[in-house]
């Protein structure tokens, strides 16, 4: 029977999503409201259909019913967002609350669309240099529906209307509920908001985002010009990584701000203008390089940190798989072994108690709790796609990336010397016998600038809002 590789099905699946998409983009390539309908729908789209396409592809080649069940295939993938009505009035309103707590009545400098929900992320940013002296607010994702125009929604509904009867009938027919979902509900909602930004917004010097290609930031970045970003999260070598780059790019930002000289080779080459580039280092890092040591290394101690990124549970659930078989073996040499399972605050858990079980895996806890703290407390820590993977480094801690040996490595973990591998043996291995990761300032400035001086990464970013 063929191995299954879930990175082979990803990348075929991308050429396929890159056929569609090259049929459809002339279609899309129209503009409301100097808003261009494409460059705000093509990331949602690019990975409602690929997630679609490689699940045909799925069940088409693998043929193993245990290895669907492993993968968690029987059920039917979710091809769009399910709202719950009430939670989402409910938090619609909650936002609204603190849109008008935030919002001042004097002119506003910057504004930010980073949702507070923890003491790492950019809200640190904002108070910093702006909520202090009280000339900035916060902004939610999701405006209150009262403050839509219903004229511009009839007028966005219409248009959209036109361009998905024009789609060819064989796309249209396949992807009809994700295409209908965002042609005639999602999009011209959020193109319903226009005026109230433009009226509500129209004093704002600057809007700083996370990212700049889901709809609103890039609905926003098209209405004003002094539009800015920062760099989201881990950028992987082109061409390594199944949609690695779809939907991303080009940036749309005035500028944006990267963590590192390394980083910013990766936007060069994804044919981003240098000139708009700034090195500034990691807001989203910043107490991290201030943090102080507060737990010890426990012997023993493994620590396995998610990342199922959106679109990519196959192959983080692969991966881990090959985990799992290496802990395996480790544990059959050394009894006092035990497993931390880092997940994500939102993430389901159900496929890693299934494959724990499978392997008979009893000695773990799944936490949720503070990553920083359980990287210190490990004796060696892995990860797939993670940027934990930078984060251990930093806290002195061996690390492990857990990748197919096969494929290029989608990150330059030659710089740092980090192994990778999804070898059980191998795994095995580098959990009996921690590796020793030398910590080279040099060479970690390359990927965190300023990481020795934190305060410096605010005034880089504050400096370059012009």
């Amino acid at each position: 029977m063929k191995k299954y590789n879930p990175f082979d099905i990803s990348f075929r699946a991308e050429k396929e999503l890159q056929k569609i998409f090259s049929q459809i983009e002339n279609i899309f390539n129209k503009e409301f409201e100097s808003i261009k309908i494409f460059d705000t729908l093509r990331y949602s789209l690019a990975w409602r259909i690929f997630s679609v396409i490689r699940d045909e592809l799925f069940c088409e080649e693998v043929k193993d019913d245990e290895l669907k069940r492993m993968f968690y295939r029987v059920r039917e993938r979710e091809r769009f967002i399910k709202y719950k009505l009430i939670f989402k009035i409910l938090e619609n309103c909650f936002n609204f609350v603190i849109f008008l707590i935030f919002r001042k009545k004097k002119k506003k400098k910057v504004m930010s669309t980073i949702y507070i929900n923890n003491n790492f992320n950019f809200f640190t940013f904002s108070f910093k240099f702006f909520l202090k002296n009280r000339n900035s607010f916060y902004f939610p994702g999701y405006l209150f529906f009262i403050k839509s125009s219903y004229l511009y929604y009839i007028r966005a509904r219409k248009l959209l209307k036109k361009m998905f009867y024009k789609i060819p009938c064989d796309i249209r027919e396949k992807y009809r509920e994700i295409l209908t979902y965002y042609l005639f509900y999602r999009l011209p909602l959020l193109l319903s908001y226009v005026p109230f930004f433009k009226k509500e917004f129209k004093e704002v010097d600057y809007f700083i985002t996370h990212e700049d290609v889901t709809k609103i930031p890039v609905i926003l970045s098209s209405i004003f010009k002094n539009f800015y970003a920062v760099q989201h999260g881990h950028l992987w070598k082109k061409h390594t990584i199944p949609m690695g780059d779809f939907g991303f790019f080009p940036s749309k930002g005035k500028k944006i701000f990267v963590w590192g000289k390394e980083f910013k080779k990766r936007f060069i080459e994804r044919g981003v203008d240098e000139e708009k580039i700034v090195v500034s280092g990691s807001p989203f890092h910043v107490n991290l390089f201030k943090r102080e040591r507060k737990f010890e290394k426990i012997k023993g101690r493994v620590l396995w940190i998610t990342q199922q990124s959106k679109g990519m549970e196959d192959e983080g659930i692969y991966l881990f798989s090959r985990f799992i078989q290496g802990f395996k073996i480790a544990f059959s040499n050394k009894k006092d072994l035990f497993l931390i399972i880092k997940a994500r605050p939102k993430e389901d858990l159900r496929m890693y108690e299934y494959l724990l079980k499978k392997f008979k895996i009893n000695n773990y806890r799944i936490l949720k709790e503070n990553l920083w703290d359980e990287i210190e407390k490990a004796e060696i820590a892995f990860s797939s796609f993670s940027t934990a993977i930078y984060e251990a480094v930093l806290l002195n801690r061996s690390v492990v990336c857990v990748f197919p040996e096969d494929l290029p490595a989608p990150f330059p973990y030659e710089i740092l010397k980090i192994p990778y591998t999804d070898n059980p043996e191998k795994i095995a291995g580098y959990i009996l016998d921690p590796p020793e990761i030398e910590f080279n300032k040099e060479r970690f400035k390359l990927f965190f600038e300023n990481y020795g001086k934190p305060d410096i990464v605010f005034m880089k970013i504050k400096e370059h809002l012009k």
